[in-house]
């Protein structure tokens, strides 16, 4: 959840107005389209559709992010091009109109160490964070500026039973955020590190 407070002077009165986006009585949202995908956009806690079941878990969801968690068994033939996640996302994306491009691990990695997930801010012990075995997915619009990103985490934790797996998938909306990513990742590097088109 973000704040914004704008300060504004009457007379000798000091006005102070917080603004809380998805605050209860009309949540607001950079991309409703891509929020809603997995959200349902009157009650921020709920996943929708094939989302709304035990696999899945939402963690956070705000004007600019939003960050689902998936239970994994094993990352062997594991194809994140391809899981519902993925799926939905590229989905959103086509029906706006847009593209969306796979880039290696590399481009995956830098997301993950540059931009909040909530994998890498919280670390318990007894775990492994890895960012370099999932690809980045990175919506453009027709004219070549980024509109959203995608990247993955994978905690691995040491438990009594064995190894337990998290994926987050960590979805990035706004301006804010594609202009960050655009100031971190040169052409040479997307050039360098691109896939294919999904």
């Amino acid at each position: 959840m973000q704040r914004a407070v704008k300060v504004r002077t009457v007379g000798m009165v000091v006005l102070v107005v917080a603004c809380w986006a998805g605050a209860a009585g009309g949540a607001s949202y950079l991309d409703p389209d891509m929020v809603g995908a997995f959200v349902d956009l009157t009650n921020r806690n709920k996943l929708v559709g094939d989302f709304a079941n035990t696999l899945f878990e939402l963690l956070r969801v705000d004007s600019n992010y939003i960050c689902v968690a998936q239970r994994l068994r094993s990352l062997d033939n594991y194809n994140s091009d391809d899981d519902l996640v993925a799926r939905k996302y590229v989905e959103t994306a086509k029906a706006r109109g847009n593209t969306v491009r796979a880039y290696k691990p590399a481009v995956n990695q830098l997301i993950a160490k540059k931009f909040y997930s909530p994998a890498t801010s919280t670390r318990m012990p007894n775990t492994r964070i890895v960012t370099k075995e999932d690809r980045a997915l990175i919506e453009f619009d027709k004219s070549g500026r980024v509109v959203s990103f995608m990247a993955r985490v994978v905690e691995v934790a040491r438990t009594t039973f064995g190894l337990a797996m998290q994926q987050y998938n960590s979805i990035y909306l706004g301006p804010q955020n594609a202009r960050a990513l655009e100031n971190i990742l040169d052409n040479r590097m997307l050039a360098d590190n691109f896939l294919r088109e999904l």
